[in-house]
């Protein structure tokens, strides 16, 4: 995992670079950990193109969109 000095992830995986193809399923995991016991955490994930099976899982699948260009895949905590 590679991340930014403000703690943003900027590449994952074995195939950190590698685009995925149209229509095509990708598998995405979250750990998220709060050092506070007893608080509830919750997620997002939103994708300026595509779709999640499930936006408020740590583990979904994202379905790239049916047209080319640049995807960004956010998780917010």
């Amino acid at each position: 995992m590679a991340l930014k000095a403000d703690g943003t992830v900027v590449a994952w995986g074995a195939n950190a670079h590698e685009a995925p193809v149209m229509d095509s399923l990708v598998s995405l995991s979250a750990t998220v950990h709060d050092p506070h016991p007893g608080d509830s955490l919750s997620l997002a994930w939103t994708a300026s193109g595509g779709s999640f099976s499930d936006s408020s899982s740590p583990a979904t699948s994202w379905t790239a969109p049916s047209a080319t260009g640049v995807q960004t895949l956010t998780l917010t905590v």
